[in-house]
């Protein structure tokens, strides 16, 4: 379960919706109070819109909310060559958002050169735990995604196939 808003924990089943097709004000840019330039809602999907070489547009996007223990799902698809990822339980300690947080890769397997290594190819908890080969549908179809996090466990889900079991900051 996620901690409604006022940090309490929500009961047991409940779910809240971050994204409704048509509003993100749930959501800020990583170090920022507003939403970043090149994330738009375009037929009640969530879209980035970088340009080439306006780097200014571009932001990871954050709850406004902070959760512990979730279970998150949703749907993604990208272009051609397309990178993405979904981090949590992230800070704004650092710069990047990378660089503090884990990461549940999105990724063009086929086309993009991260998905030649199953570390680094999407489902994977990227460059720490691999995830195995078959479970992302292709470019421009739609993947589903849960990632579950209980108590310093963490399981991710690609279209039904478990792509990542681990205890966070585990030795391993």
């Amino acid at each position: 379960p996620a901690p409604a808003a006022s940090g309490a924990t929500a009961a047991q089943g409940d779910w809240v919706t971050l994204f409704d097709g048509k509003d993100l004000s749930k959501f800020r840019g990583f170090r920022k109070d507003s939403i970043p330039p090149a994330w738009v809602i375009q037929d009640g999907c969530l879209v980035h819109r970088k340009s080439a070489g306006d780097h200014t547009a571009a932001g990871d996007l954050v709850t406004r909310d902070q959760y512990g223990d979730f279970e998150l799902e949703l749907e993604w698809k990208v272009t051609p060559g397309g990178n993405s990822g979904i981090f949590y339980h992230a800070t704004e300690d650092t710069n990047n958002i990378w660089e503090n947080a884990p990461e549940m890769q999105i990724l063009d397997d086929g086309a993009h050169n991260d998905g030649k290594d199953r570390l680094t190819s999407a489902g994977a908890d990227y460059a720490l735990y691999p995830a195995p080969a078959g479970a992302v549908k292709p470019v421009g179809q739609w993947n589903r995604v849960r990632i579950v996090a209980n108590k310093g466990r963490i399981q991710y889900f690609l279209n039904g196939v478990k792509t990542c079991d681990f205890v966070r900051n585990s030795d391993d």
